[in-house]
């Protein structure tokens, strides 16, 4: 999966390599890069987000939990990434149907 992942989608730039690190809802890859939001601003240019996101297997049910956190603000975009592995730390499954 991460081979996979690695990969950067049209118009994306890898910040940092995917990475697999365990989190409370089950073992994640990791990926941190810059990307377009999609829409031109007035000047006609495309503003570029910092996105890290987190991909998590949910085996029994053959899914996919994804996590994805942005900011524009690229300057700081590493101290953002810190603050997003933070938040995807937190998460938990509600029921016991989603643990494996």
């Amino acid at each position: 999966m991460i081979t996979t992942l690695s990969e950067p989608g049209p118009g994306e730039s890898v910040e940092e390599l995917p990475a697999t690190i365990d989190l409370e809802v089950g073992q994640a890859v990791r990926i941190r890069g810059r990307t377009g939001v999609g829409m031109t601003g007035s000047d006609g240019s495309e503003p570029m987000v910092d996105v890290t996101r987190f991909f998590v297997p949910v085996p029994p049910w053959d899914l996919m939990l994804v996590m994805a956190f942005s900011t524009r603000i690229l300057p700081v975009g590493e101290a953002f990434a810190e603050l997003f592995d933070q938040l995807a730390r937190t998460a938990r499954w509600q029921s016991e149907r989603w643990q494996s």
